[in-house]
């Protein structure tokens, strides 16, 4: 069942690029109402609604994780003449 996941969570986010953001919010929604279900919660109850905002805020947290190491900066500590150097870009 992980597997079924991972790829549909893969293919949703990978999607193609044409993919308005109606269309990724509905695949998200369609994955994420798949997982919940497979995991025995049913729509409408409150184990359901904890299943949604957990797989919310996981794709929220990988998706600023994501984010925040894009913006950091690339640094690499090596030896010059006998010193140890940083460079970042």
């Amino acid at each position: 069942m992980r597997a079924i996941f991972a790829c549909a969570l893969l293919m949703a986010i990978a999607g193609c690029s044409a993919e308005s953001a109606e269309e990724r919010a509905a695949s998200l929604a369609a994955a994420d109402d798949a997982q919940c279900r497979a995991k025995g919660a049913v729509p409408e109850t409150d184990a359901y609604a904890k299943c949604r905002a957990d797989l919310a805020k996981r794709r929220s947290d990988a998706e600023r994780a994501k984010s925040d190491s894009l913006m950091a900066p690339k640094c690499k500590t090596s030896s010059v003449a006998g010193q140890m150097v940083t460079f970042c870009q």
